[in-house]
């Protein structure tokens, strides 16, 4: 063992004790006055920093975020043949703080050989008998006496700047046969949180993450795996760029608090009163919209930013409480170009399409979608918007919920979550996941129910990279009103709420709008369908009975009437007709032939003779049709059929 003094004194105290002498053989040493020792004048930018008892070793402990100058022995003249240094840098590491050590030489001429212009290959080589420079980067235990160092340098090339893995680092400086001028450097303890990202200016736990300089990374509590310190805030700013979204996924979460919500599901900012995550929104204006907040084991669900934010905001906070502190959180980011569909946030790099929500729609189904292995997709993005009437809400029945990867209870939703909100700009009122049976696990059922506060409700559908996949869910959702009368639409027995009739012409056969243990509209829907089908057949049966009726009636008829027609028709007076009869005709005019006039002369014989035989033919038939003459005013030609 070697022990230099600090100046020109050096004062050894030996005091023994009371034993036996026999147990204790003392020391014996050698010393040398010398002035070829180090000059630590020259050598020590703050003498505080000597260890003392060694020749020129030197601790420089942080102040908080400081830096200094080092150099060998004599710097810039020749140092001294034979000479070791060690030069112990200890940045902070405490429940405040925590720092890094960053080491940037500036000058740089530790020859390692009597090699006049040695080549690039060999100034990478240094051995341990000769000048050269090692510098230990690793966080953990050493012997600097005996490991070698991370990092060894020798000859003229300045050496890359270097930051140490943990708190600290340890420079060892040997000098060989060969003399030069040594070396410069500065090194910096600069706060290290152990997160990528680029640091605020101030070294506060503020981390920017933005489009324009890289599209993915990952993001972490401090110093994750290892337990994060107390009393932190953190903030982690993901910075889109025009046309594009930002997608976050937890991969673990392990933050403690002693209160949660018993069912997993309330996010409200009253639950994990001692450290959490929260998670933002953040739009154009400023406003945050707040999503939720999460502690213990509950792994935040992936998340993909509205599509008018510009910010996602992700804060992490731990109380001053050491005892309760925890390993914190990891995950992942990835700014993907913005989803164009405004009903439907559609497929990311080969996942599966979202169906849309129909404009104008009273009700509708919606689904997760699935893939061909009738499971749905991993990095898929869902936004379903449902906008009614002012004077009317929006329910959300879960009907049929088949698993959605994760466990609320448990695990958290960090593969697929399913999100509410009844408000465009609030929180989600539920977030949400598990297998076949978690709804009825849950209050029995409770949640498989939304109601909306308002004319609008959000629901979304999220999932992460890497996933095993589920067989995702069904739902119903209906535009109701709170009509007393509810006269254009379907009464609801249990809720009590009026749905519109346009239900029917959905698949009210299978699954119900009413909501959870009530199938009003499906009856409803089934009598209607009832009488839709039968209205047109009772209208055709009353029509084809009317016809066979009417045809009857007519034939017979027809049967009764006679065979052969007469047809009087000859000129008659202005004011004459014949009225014929028979037992099987009714009355009927003819016509009445006129006299014709008479003459003086013999000419008109012939005509009378006519006309006397054209009046005893009718005459002959008077017998069967019992002529009448009758003045009239006008002329009547029957027509009339005799059997």
């Amino acid at each position: 063992m070697e022990i230099f003094s600090f100046g020109e004194d050096l004062l050894v105290h030996f005091s023994s004790s009371l034993a036996p002498l026999h147990e204790n053989r003392g020391f014996n040493a050698t010393f040398e006055f010398s002035t070829s020792y180090v000059d630590l004048g020259l050598l020590l930018e703050h003498p505080s920093h000597f260890i003392r008892g060694t020749e020129c070793d030197q601790k420089i402990r942080s102040t908080g975020v400081s830096s200094g100058m080092i150099r060998s022995p004599r710097y810039p003249n020749l140092y001294k043949a034979g000479t070791t240094c060690r030069y112990y840098l200890d940045g902070m590491k405490n429940s405040q703080s925590l720092e890094r050590v960053k080491l940037d030489f500036l000058d740089f001429q530790v020859p390692g050989a009597n090699v006049a212009e040695p080549s690039a290959e060999y100034r990478q080589k240094c051995s341990d008998d000769e000048s050269h420079v090692g510098l230990f980067l690793r966080d953990g235990e050493y012997d600097v006496e005996t490991d070698q160092p991370d990092k060894k340098w020798c000859n003229d090339m300045i050496p890359a700047n270097l930051s140490s893995l943990g708190p600290h680092m340890v420079l060892v400086f040997h000098a060989g046969e060969q003399r030069g001028k040594g070396f410069l450097a500065k090194y910096i303890f600069e706060t290290d949180y152990g997160i990528q990202g680029t640091p605020a200016p101030d070294g506060s736990c503020y981390f920017t993450y933005e489009a324009s300089a890289q599209l993915d990374g990952k993001f972490n509590s401090p110093r994750n795996p290892a337990n994060y310190p107390p009393a932190m805030d953190c903030a982690y700013i993901f910075k889109t760029r025009p046309g594009y979204q930002v997608r976050l996924q937890f991969t673990t979460c392990k933050v403690e608090s002693t209160h949660m919500s018993p069912n997993g599901l309330y996010l409200g900012k009253d639950a994990c009163p001692e450290d959490w995550i929260e998670v933002y929104n953040v739009m154009p204006e400023g406003e945050e919209r707040f999503v939720g907040r999460y502690c213990k084991h509950q792994v935040p669900g992936p998340l993909t930013s509205d599509t008018d934010a510009q910010q996602v905001k992700v804060l992490f906070h731990s109380d001053s409480d050491l005892a309760t502190v925890s390993q914190g959180f990891s995950g992942q980011y990835r700014f993907v170009p913005r989803l164009k569909t405004a009903g439907s946030m559609k497929k990311d790099e080969g996942a599966t399409a979202c169906e849309p929500i129909q404009e104008g729609a009273k009700a509708g189904i919606i689904s997760s979608p699935v893939s061909s292995n009738a499971k749905y997709a991993g990095r898929l993005s869902c936004n379903w918007e449902i906008k009614v009437e002012e004077n009317e809400r929006v329910m959300v029945y879960f009907h049929n919920w088949q698993g959605v990867e994760g466990s609320m209870l448990d695990r958290g939703c960090g593969n697929a979550v399913v999100r509410v909100y009844n408000m465009s700009s609030e929180s989600p009122s539920a977030e949400f996941c598990g297998a076949e049976d978690a709804m009825q696990t849950l209050a029995n059922g409770e949640f498989q129910m939304f109601y909306s506060k308002g004319p609008y409700l959000r629901m979304t559908f999220t999932t992460g990279v890497n996933i095993a996949g589920g067989k995702g869910f069904q739902a119903t959702w209906a535009a109701f009103s709170e009509d007393e009368a509810c006269s254009d639409g379907i009464r609801c027995a249990v809720n009590r709420i009026c749905i519109s009739k346009s239900v029917c012409g959905l698949a009210t056969d299978q699954v119900s709008f009413c909501g959870l243990d009530d199938e009003s509209d499906r009856k409803y829907c089934v009598v209607r369908r009832i009488l839709m089908l039968a209205l047109p057949l009772l209208g055709g049966g009353i029509i084809l009975i009317t016809a066979v009726i009417v045809t009857f009636i007519y034939c017979r008829r027809k049967k009764q009437r006679p065979q052969q027609h007469l047809v009087l028709n000859s000129r008659t007076s202005d004011s004459q007709v014949m009225r014929l009869s028979h037992p099987d005709l009714d009355d009927q005019e003819l016509p009445v032939p006129k006299a014709p006039p008479r003459v003086s002369n013999g000419k008109s014989s012939s005509r009378g003779a006519k006309s006397s035989s054209r009046k005893s033919r009718v005459n002959g038939m008077n017998n069967d049709l019992n002529v009448h003459y009758q003045p009239v005013n006008k002329v009547i030609i029957c027509h009339h059929t005799v059997v």
